[in-house]
């Protein structure tokens, strides 16, 4: 598991997106990763050449992936949105 402890059970997905707005992490009860929205996420890439670049992102929720091998932008399916066995974690 890749959060310490839950504080909230039993969300639905509009109180789990309150809480991602107020700087907490969310997950559903069949997940093993956790969601959390970053404000002003950056990403910067070298190019061989040395070419640097760098891109802002609006704000963004993120999905931390259960195998901790990284990010991805989330995006509910519909069985998200209309669960209500969200949590809230840290």
């Amino acid at each position: 598991m890749m959060y310490t402890s839950i504080l909230k059970r039993d969300l639905s997905y509009s109180d789990a997106l309150n809480v991602l707005m107020v700087g907490k992490k969310v997950t559903r009860s069949i997940w093993e990763g956790y969601w959390f929205l970053t404000r002003k996420a950056q990403v910067t890439e070298t190019k061989d050449d040395d070419y640097v670049r760098s891109f802002d992102l609006n704000p963004t929720i993120f999905a931390v992936l259960k195998d901790m091998s990284g990010v991805a932008p989330a995006q509910p399916y519909q069985g998200d949105m209309l669960a209500n066995d969200w949590m809230i974690v840290e």
